[in-house]
């Protein structure tokens, strides 16, 4: 027979299990309502009732919709952070590492883009500064981040393939060059298409790393580059 303390602790896990899957379905539900509709327009009733909770239910879980979007942030710059993470730690030198950290984020873009248009309906100052409109825990995930391709920018400064700089500063340049170019192929695709926009991005990393990986050819300009569709 079961201890009281481990029937106790298994009634415990499932209460906790069901409160965890209850929140998951109102993330999914309200992410779904909000670029379908808008954030302003999208009430806490119907993101209940399209995650099969109460109302009551979604107050035990988020103390308004706002808390709610704020935890959604936290989570999608968290995935954006994993993702990038994995390409920026690929293998290959630091010009290859970059360009597949270029290539990774359209992709994310391009997969999240309905999320990002309800960020910058609830954050109109996110497209001057994407980072000034997130969470304190997303901002930290985001250094985080700008930290780990500045170490990579060092690893090319040491073998000669960038020109010596703040690396910080020029992984912070990069970063809003790509956001602002990859914001304007989501508003318009047909004139900013996805390899037009690749090609840029990899073109301006090139001209501001200075990358001497062969004579008067920049990262951007690789014959083997990979592009997003």
């Amino acid at each position: 027979m079961k201890s009281h303390s481990a029937s106790v602790a298994t009634a415990v896990s499932r209460v906790q299990k069901r409160r965890d899957d209850a929140r998951q379905r109102v993330l999914e539900s309200a992410t779904s309502l909000f670029a379908e509709n808008g954030f302003a327009e999208t009430s806490i009733a119907s993101i209940a009732r399209e995650a099969d909770v109460s109302v009551g239910g979604f107050y035990n879980l988020f103390d308004s919709k706002e808390a709610l979007y704020r935890e959604m942030v936290i989570n999608r710059t968290q995935e954006f952070y994993e993702s990038l993470r994995q390409a920026r730690n690929s293998g290959g030198n630091p010009v290859e590492r970059l360009q597949k950290v270029m290539v990774e984020k359209l992709v994310l873009f391009q997969q999240e883009a309905d999320a990002i248009h309800v960020h910058l309906s609830v954050n109109p100052g996110a497209r001057m500064s994407l980072i000034s409109s997130f969470p304190e825990q997303a901002r930290l995930t985001f250094e985080r981040g700008m930290s780990e391709t500045a170490a990579v920018i060092n690893e090319g400064i040491r073998d000669g393939l960038f020109a010596p700089q703040d690396a910080l500063r020029a992984a912070a340049a990069i970063d809003a060059v790509s956001t602002a170019l990859y914001l304007a192929h989501l508003e318009d695709p047909a004139a900013n298409n996805a390899a037009r926009v690749l090609a840029d991005v990899q073109r301006y990393t090139g001209a501001m790393l200075r990358s001497e990986t062969s004579p008067g050819e920049s990262p951007g300009h690789s014959r083997n580059r990979e592009t997003a569709g």
